[in-house]
């Protein structure tokens, strides 16, 4: 999360376009019964902790590798417990996430690695050096403003607080205290012309699946 603070929003996008989200409920997993709100949708509502040791991309010692043995795991948990305790005043704020095993959050290249086109690739090279004469020129989120959603991991403000109604979904991120409304169906759409800095929304269910 360090090396991503220093990117702007523009270079962050490469990540979140990977996919879009999907939201399976935890009683989805393996069971036969879903928790449902009144009106019958699985019950996603709470807070939700995205924080998680796994990092993006496979790490090139980890190639061939999509998962850690026991040992690793417990190493590598371990460590991640041992750093919240020693960031002294600011450990109240800091929570480093655990990790369940995985090399990386990517899946699909088996390699575990962002496939960038050579545009992409030209594209990050010809970016200036991070530095300007004023607040305007540094990035959104430098300045507090935005740090885009969805995040991706991070050390603190990993919570989100998910809130359902028949007719949206809300996501209140702990970081920045950003929310995104997203309405289900087709009916809402905003006005022509009408651009926003987190985009705009659109959700719907396909069985159980958000």
């Amino acid at each position: 999360m360090q090396k991503l603070f220093s990117m702007g929003l523009n270079r962050i996008s490469l990540l979140i376009a990977i996919g879009s989200i999907t939201i399976v409920p935890h009683g989805a997993l393996g069971q036969s019964s879903v928790l449902r709100t009144p009106w019958g949708s699985p019950d996603l509502g709470g807070i939700w902790n995205h924080g998680t040791a796994t990092p993006l991309e496979r790490p090139d010692h980890h190639a061939g590798r999509e998962r850690l043995d026991d040992n690793e795991i417990a190493e590598l948990n371990a460590q991640q417990r041992a750093s919240n305790g020693a960031l002294a005043r600011r450990a109240v704020w800091w929570e480093r996430g655990l990790s369940d095993g995985r090399t990386s959050m990517i899946t699909d290249p088996r390699n575990g690695k962002i496939p960038y086109t050579e545009h992409a690739r030209a594209l990050s090279r010809s970016r200036p050096a991070p530095h300007s004469d004023g607040p305007e020129g540094r990035n959104l989120w430098e300045r507090c403003l935005t740090a885009g959603i969805p995040r991706l991991g991070g050390v603190y403000s990993q919570n989100i607080h998910l809130v359902q109604t028949p007719d949206y979904v809300m996501l209140l991120h702990e970081m920045i205290h950003e929310y995104r409304i997203i309405p289900l169906g087709e009916t809402h759409n905003p006005p022509r012309g009408l651009k926003q800095w987190l985009g705009n929304s659109r959700g719907h269910w396909e069985g159980d699946t958000l």
